[in-house]
């Protein structure tokens, strides 16, 4: 037999806070700017709402001897949907060749003292850390025997209360959270022989931008991410010949990128070509030898070899060398411990 659950006014009261918990914590991680006004005054009413709930759920089970269940259900969805920072994983083997995997985490960073600290000495206390999310689903594949293998996947990162610096007017270099930015991706490698050859492939597709981004420079909601390429990958030869003697060549691209927030910068896409011939032999177990040639962006493209984002007076680059040439001569001698033999 059953006990029959009495709905009582403590009871009512206790669900419809549970809910009006839970909502608000959805609303206050998921859709407010953390440290604004609003955002302090919800959580002021989210903690009321859960003290309730504290006592209320020792009045139900003291007072009339019931646990409701449903309101512990919404108690717990609650605490859920706090900014927890969760990693969750899951790998499923279809056969021994074929694996797909999902992930989904959620972390935060807080801000370093070089942050939280003004120039001036000053203490920021309203400084948030950031919070990243993101959702991750990869396949990996062993392709004609194994000789190939490939390991492809795509995700979902969006970042909120993005620390970025600025500058008062005084000129004091302060820190605030002040951005919002979405990163979707996919990542493709690729390795492989074929015809004594081997081959690697690595590349990338990431079409980030600002989703919420403000500073003292302007609104650039809706801009691509500074300092990101949307597509680049290397690719690699290798070819071994008789006589110990190696070649390698190698190809890398990488699409136009913005330099500045406001995208009126743009670092130009480029291809760099580059090849080695070596030929390397071991002498006997202590000598070995190693005879290099090899040269270095042979079609001839102005590249940077890094970028200086947002520079003063439009220093962005560090220019790399043109096309050119070098080789080498590597010896390398161990001194063999004696032993009775």
């Amino acid at each position: 037999m059953h006990e029959e659950i009495l709905f009582t006014p403590i009871l009512g009261a206790h669900l419809l806070a549970g809910v009006g918990a839970l909502t608000l914590a959805i609303v206050q991680v998921h859709l407010m700017s953390r440290g604004s006004n609003d955002h302090k005054k919800l959580g002021w009413v989210w903690a009321a709402l859960m003290a309730f709930l504290a006592v209320s759920s020792l009045w139900d089970l003291l007072g009339d001897g019931l646990l409701s269940i449903p309101a512990h259900v919404f108690t717990l969805a609650t605490v859920i949907f706090l900014p927890l920072v969760p990693r969750i994983g899951l790998n499923y083997r279809i056969n021994p060749e074929l694996t797909t995997h999902l992930s989904f985490a959620r972390g935060f960073s807080p801000p370093t003292l070089e942050e939280i600290r003004t120039n001036e000495g000053a203490v920021n206390t309203g400084l948030e850390a950031e919070i990243g999310t993101n959702i991750e689903w990869g396949v990996r594949a062993y392709l004609f025997n194994k000789l190939w293998f490939v390991d492809g996947s795509v995700f979902y990162f969006w970042l909120n209360e993005a620390i970025v610096q600025q500058q008062t007017e005084r000129g004091t270099l302060v820190f605030q959270n002040a951005g919002e930015t979405i990163q979707p991706g996919a990542e493709l490698r690729l390795e492989g022989s074929m015809w004594k050859l081997d081959y690697t492939f690595a590349g990338s597709y990431y079409p980030f931008e600002f989703k919420r981004y403000q500073t003292n420079q302007g609104v650039f909601d809706g801009k691509a991410l500074t300092g990101v390429p949307k597509t680049q990958f290397l690719q690699q030869i290798t070819a071994e010949f008789p006589m110990d003697i190696e070649l390698q060549v190698s190809h890398q691209y990488q699409s136009e990128l913005p330099l500045d927030d406001a995208n009126t910068v743009f670092a130009d896409a480029h291809h760099v070509v580059r090849s080695q011939l070596s030929w390397e032999h071991q002498w006997n177990p202590t000598l070995f030898a190693r005879i290099y040639f090899a040269m270095d962006n042979l079609t001839n493209s102005s590249y940077s070899l890094g970028y200086d984002t947002n520079a003063f007076g439009g220093r962005y680059y560090q220019p790399a060398a043109m096309r050119h040439g070098y080789a080498g001569i590597q010896l390398r001698w161990s001194l063999g411990v004696m032993g009775p033999g």
